[in-house]
């Protein structure tokens, strides 16, 4: 392995390669535990996680496409969380919106989503709207369910968080 390429810690254990470290340290315990700590520079912070929530709207859905038929359809979202949303590829965990069908019962008929980037970064209670293009299900006439849903990559789905996909009904015609 090249030592000077990044990450810079290699670790080898048998098959299995570690490119990280994690250090647990423990403030020591006891009637002298102040003795080494600074005193008064702690300030209380608070530790609430980041909420993550997102208001979907799409505009004059299609209500019946033929399979395999481009769709456009307008969609508004907003952020309902108090998290930034980063729309630059460059910047880690970046938030797309993902568009899939299913049946009628939730089974997904198109496998993963279409990822959707969104043209700016978006904070909170700042809302965007997308024009989106995405292709009908090549699937027979019936009913179907087109899912817009918020990602932010490598980390969860939004739903995961509570924050519900917007769906749409759709009827597939011949």
């Amino acid at each position: 392995m090249d030592a000077f390429a990044v990450p810079h810690v290699v670790l080898r254990n048998f098959h299995t390669i570690y490119t990280s470290i994690a250090l647990f340290l423990m403030k020591p315990t006891g009637p002298d535990q102040v003795r080494n700590a600074r005193v008064a520079d702690e300030v209380d912070e608070p530790s609430e996680p980041y909420r993550y929530g997102a208001e979907i709207v799409t505009v004059d859905p299609p209500f019946r496409v033929k399979p395999g038929e481009a769709i456009g359809i307008t969609i508004t979202v907003r952020n309902t969380g108090d998290a930034v949303w980063y729309a630059s590829p460059s910047i880690s965990h970046v938030v797309r919106l993902g568009v899939w069908f299913s049946t009628s019962d939730g089974r997904n008929i198109t496998g993963e989503p279409v990822r959707i980037g969104l043209p700016d970064d978006v904070r909170p209670d700042e809302s965007v709207t997308l024009q989106v293009t995405i292709d009908a299900p090549a699937v027979p006439a019936g009913s179907v369910q087109m899912h817009v849903g918020v990602v932010k990559e490598q980390c969860f789905w939004f739903r995961d968080k509570g924050s519900a996909d917007h769906i749409v009904s759709i009827e597939a015609v011949s």
